[in-house]
């Protein structure tokens, strides 16, 4: 039977080999959900069955009977629970998991037992070196033990997973030998004071803590009748996550659904696992601020520091990055704080810090984005035990994309409706003076307006100026640059209200114009890239209004002031960055968005033709940066010349611009995705579709029509048609290539069913839902568009010639061969949403006498073959309110054709024993898995 003090040291050694491995656990877990190798339910399951310390299989600390004399309970509790403690237990597991060489543990036992003797005041030295002895063997054997159950629990045989990454555990080890090299000297150092030193670290840290909070807990609240800073709890909405898998791009263009749910991660789950994380989000989805909120949890507890480092300011040379170097720096320069190089080492070191690199893709032209990469790789690596959070936006981290294997990447999610709620709840709370009918009514009014803009609204940073707009405005323009230009109307107003300036309406032109300028600079100018000090700020202001605005020097020289006066201190669009002395102060746009948008104006401005700035949009385009830039462009060219996008978008789409393949696949698809914000006639939206379509021959898996097809997209049905009619021209020049495409691409199949262009199709195509799956269609599948077609007062006696023709199809098909028996379809997600197709059906039967009797015949095969997918999906959804349909329903179930409508008598004699066959349920349309559901 195991001692009382042998007992004793297994708890706390278990209890710190158990804190010890969560973060190899929760790397282990994170790495599970990105290979696809299980989901996270089941990695939990494992972890949460495999026995060990980190399961709590020892009790909590009791009384230490046998410590050495002079050396307390408490002390020894405070000694387990620090930063320093738990990184040496960590590497010690690490040691295990890697079957390292003896002298990585006898390095950690080093360091530890300095460690202990300079913490621990005992009167007899060799008392507590007999007892440290004992100490480590009991925490080696349990970081033993933690490494053998979790190499267990994800055995080597599993080729698809590492335990918690070798690149990370490799690196572990070799930090050994800083961390205790660095324990040494300070020991070394500290041998004559220990405690003291001790105190003056600790109270650094929580001095720090305190003034990081100070800075980082408080949000400008977006309001500029109510500028104030608010606690980031009373604005904030907590954003969702999705982490990328090995096989995913950071940019790529599509929308993530939030029912993956192993790849789903809720804001606080990312918080509470934060380890070595990229998060990757649209111009204004909240990274910095979500990064910001994230340090703020981190150093909650107290014992924990962070450290945010703006990108754009480090130098990143070839000379080589010096973290510590730019920690302390940030600190000296933000917090006036000059710290020694060891306290930030020892942060760094034992996993205390948690180090954010925000905003990675805002580079200055002159720097490499992959020595940037490389150089944050590198300090991830020499402290692997330290946190790390990089954000960058999504369309510019493809060039400086972070190695995976170091790195796990999520991308911030747009909101949905319930956290543009949760957010409007908020703002308009400042607003309604403590009254919940107030609040409540204004909620709901602006849920209703933002209704029609719901790709803004699900920006945060959009949102609230959305918010802003929507408090003082009847009408939310649509378009991002509409948005931005109320923006700066709004400053103006405010300018105009609060400060008695801006008498005449040229002076939000005039405000512009220096705006364009300074954009310009500060986005294309390396010298100015991480700002422009006041002095030149107000030079370049004076330069503009000179050649622009004002004929008098004194007046451009009082209105440029006026101007930078007006912006400092405010957060919103163009502030003062950093503090120094006067004419030093360095301004800068507070988000680049605006930046893009200014520097946008300008490029138009400056563009003699819509031919020259297609080709100043060309050259963003193909080299793959500004694209947000370039959208802003392509919509401001209506201002200047007529039909300026559509102009724009022909000169783009020339045969002779972007000859190479791979440069026409790049420019394709940003006008796809542009075309939804801006107003294009008739001729450019069909030679986009032509020269997409005629891409696809060679490539067909390009996706340009479908990102045009989205039914949020302007125009969606005029688009449709044009799709139909380069289909058709298609099918005339070369049907086997048409067969290519389509049957890469099965929703334009359904494009062609609907325009006409194909009306031949086998039953169970109709309810694959090939374009709903797609693009997100109003219609679940073609099935309920050619119902609802059918009897809809709305179309067009075009459009249900086409239907018939696709009835009679059906029809040639079953009465020539019989019922023949398919593979169920699979699911179309919103069949029975409503209830719509079970009504549709019923109306369209209902109306069979305007049919032809082909088409009769092709309805009713539809109507039957609807009601095995019904009884498949979703059992009982057809009810006696939904009209014939239900008679259909419940001939089939109870096998009793006498309860088919009377109508069937109308059918040819053929056709009758069709129907009562499959009410007996001698013959199905569909082979479903499990047959015993098929009659529902």
């Amino acid at each position: 039977m195991m001692d009382p003090f042998t007992s004793v040291l297994t708890a706390v050694a278990g209890r710190v080999a158990g804190e010890a491995a969560k973060p190899l656990i929760d790397k282990g877990r994170r790495e599970l959900v990105r290979r696809k190798i299980k989901k996270p339910g089941d990695a939990v399951e494992i972890l949460r069955y495999a026995p060990g310390p980190h399961q709590g299989t020892f009790s909590s600390l009791g009384l230490l009977n046998s410590v050495p004399v002079g050396v307390t309970q408490a002390q020894i509790q405070v000694l387990v629970k620090s930063n320093t403690f738990t990184a040496l237990a960590r590497q010690l597991i690490a040691v295990h998991l890697c079957d390292a060489e003896r002298i990585y543990k006898d390095r950690i036992d080093d360091g530890l037992r300095g460690f202990f003797m300079a913490s621990l005041d005992s009167r007899s030295t060799e008392e507590l070196l007999q007892y440290y002895g004992q100490f480590f063997t009991m925490l080696d054997k349990c970081c033993s033990d933690v490494a053998d159950k979790l190499n267990q629990a994800f055995p080597s045989a599993d080729v698809g997973f590492t335990w918690a990454s070798q690149t990370l555990l490799l690196a572990t080890l070799a930090n050994v030998e800083q961390h205790v090299a660095v324990l040494a000297k300070s020991q070394d150092r500290d041998s004559s004071q220990p405690r003291q030193s001790r105190d003056a670290e600790e109270t650094w840290r929580k001095d720090y803590v305190r003034a990081f909070k100070r800075t980082h807990e408080r949000i400008e609240l977006p309001d500029f009748d109510l500028r104030k800073l608010v606690h980031y709890s009373e604005i904030f909405v907590t954003p969702n996550f999705v982490m990328l898998d090995d096989a995913e791009e950071a940019d790529e263009t599509r929308q993530y659904n939030i029912r993956r749910s192993n790849l789903y991660t809720g804001f606080e789950e990312l918080v509470e696992s934060v380890d070595h994380t990229v998060i990757l989000g649209d111009p204004g989805a909240g990274k910095s601020t979500a990064s910001s909120i994230i340090g703020c949890q981190w150093c909650k507890d107290g014992r924990r520091v962070c450290y945010i480092l703006k990108v754009r300011n480090i130098d990143f040379t070839k000379s080589g990055f010096d973290l510590i170097k730019a920690i302390q720096s940030l600190l000296s320069d933000n917090f006036q704080q000059s710290v020694p190089a060891e306290y930030v080492s020892r942060s760094l070191l034992d996993g205390s810090a948690l180090v954010v690199f925000d905003g990675l893709d805002e580079l200055s032209e002159t720097i490499s984005g992959r020595l940037v990469s490389n150089a944050i790789e590198a300090a991830s690596l020499a402290y692997p035990l330290a946190r790390f959070v990089v954000t960058s936006r999504r369309l510019g981290y493809s060039a400086v994309k972070l190695d995976r294997d170091i790195f796990y990447e999520y991308v911030l999610q747009p909101f949905n409706s319930g956290q543009v709620e949760s957010y409007a709840k908020k703002w308009f709370a400042f607003r309604s003076g403590g009254s919940e009918e107030l609040l409540k009514s204004s909620v709901a009014d602006f849920m209703q307006a933002s209704d029609s803009i719901p790709d803004l609204r699900q920006n945060p940073l959009l949102l609230a100026v959305i918010c802003l707009l929507h408090a003082g405005h009847s009408e939310l323009p649509r378009s991002r640059p509409k948005i931005y230009r109320k923006c700066v109307e709004l400053l103006l107003r405010t300018w105009d209200s609060h400060r008695g300036i801006g008498e005449h309406r040229w002076d939000l032109d005039v405000f512009e114009i220096v705006l364009a300028e300074i954009a310009h600079l500060t986005l294309f100018e390396p010298a100015y890239r991480n700002g422009m000090t006041e002095a030149q700020v107000r030079d370049v202001a004076i330069e503009i209004l000179l050649r622009d605005a004002v004929p008098d020097r004194r007046e451009a020289v009082a209105l440029a002031k006026k101007m930078i006066n007006l912006c400092r201190g405010r957060a919103w669009m163009f502030t003062d960055v950093s503090s120094g002395s006067p004419d030093l102060e360095i301004f800068s746009f507070t988000h680049q968005s605006f930046q893009e948008y200014f520097a946008a104006k300008r490029l138009v401005l400056e563009c003699d033709t819509p031919e020259e700035l297609a080709q100043e949009i060309e050259k963003c385009v193909l080299d793959e940066r500004l694209e947000i830039f370039s959208q802003i462009c392509i919509s401001l060219s209506s201002e200047k010349f007529i039909s300026g996008p559509t102009q724009v978008y022909l000169h783009c789409l020339d045969p002779d611009s972007v000859p190479a393949h791979r440069n026409e696949e790049r420019l394709l698809t940003f006008l796809a995705k542009s075309a939804d914000i801006v107003m294009l006639n008739r001729s450019a939206l069909k030679l986009l579709v032509y020269k997409a379509l005629r891409h696809m021959v060679s490539d067909v898996s390009f996706t340009a029509l479908a990102i045009l097809m989205r039914s949020d997209y302007r125009s969606p049905i005029a688009i449709r048609h044009i799709i139909g009619e380069e289909l058709y021209s298609l099918q005339q020049e070369d049907q086997n290539c048409l067969d290519l495409i389509i049957g890469w691409n099965p929703w334009l199949w359904e494009v062609c069913l609907r325009e006409g262009v194909a009306t031949s199709c086998r039953i169970e195509s109709l309810f694959e839902g090939y374009m709903h799956k797609m693009v997100n269609d109003e219609y679940s599948c073609a099935a309920e568009w050619l119902v609802r077609s059918l009897h809809d007062k709305g179309s067009t006696e075009e459009e249900r010639s086409v239907c018939v023709g696709i009835l009679e199809s059906v029809a040639r098909d079953v009465d020539g061969i019989g019922i023949l028996t398919s593979d169920g379809p699979e699911p179309p997600y919103a069949l029975f949403r409503n209830n719509k197709m079970a009504r549709s059906t019923s109306k369209a039967l209902a109306r069979y006498q305007s049919l032809t009797p082909d088409a009769v015949v092709g309805l009713v095969s539809v109507a039957m073959a609807f009601c095995e997918v019904s009884a498949y999906y979703q059992p009982g959804v057809i009810t006696p309110a939904d009209g014939v349909i239900y008679h259909f329903m419940q001939a089939r179930l109870r096998r009793q054709s006498t309860i088919l409508p009377h109508g069937i008598s109308v059918l040819p004699e053929e056709t009758r024993d069709n129907v009562t066959a499959w009410c007996q349920q001698d013959v199905s349309f569909f082979e479903w898995v499990d047959h015993s559901v098929e009659t529902g």
